[in-house]
C-alpha cells in the first residue's frame, strides 16, 4: 500500500507543512523540500521556521553543526527538510509529533 504525502501549502509570506514522521532519535521529518526553502536561507544558514509554535532559526548541512540542545533544520537523505537537535530530541525539545504544523517564513 502506498501513502500520498500531503503537499505543502504556499502563501505570499510563508509555506505551511507538517511533520510526516518522528524517527528513533526524535528528529522530525517534514513534507517540505528544497523547492520550498529559499536558496538564500539555505546558503546563509538563517531560516525562519516555526514548529508547533516554537522557533527554529538555523539551517545546517549536518546534525553536528548545531550546538548541543539547539533545534536546527537540514535536508535529510530523502530530500525532505528535517528538524533535529544535536545531542537531543527535536520532538521532545519542540513538543512536536507526527502531524504537527511547520511554517516556513518566506519574508
Amino acid at each position: 500500500m502506498r501513502f500520498t504525502i500531503p503537499k505543502p501549502k504556499p502563501s505570499a509570506q510563508s509555506v505551511k507543512g507538517v511533520v510526516l514522521r518522528v524517527d528513533a532519535f526524535g528528529n522530525l521529518m517534514t513534507n517540505l523540500t528544497a523547492e520550498d526553502v529559499p536558496a538564500a536561507a539555505a546558503a546563509s544558514g538563517a531560516i525562519k521556521l516555526l514548529v508547533n509554535g516554537k522557533q527554529v532559526g538555523k539551517f545546517v548541512k549536518t546534525f553536528g553543526l548545531g550546538a548541543a540542545g539547539e533545534p536546527v533544520a537540514l535536508f535529510g537523505s530523502a530530500g525532505f527538510l528535517e528538524i533535529a537537535v544535536n545531542r537531543g530530541s527535536a520532538a521532545r525539545t519542540l513538543g512536536a509529533n507526527r502531524g504537527a504544523e511547520v511554517t516556513l517564513d518566506l519574508a
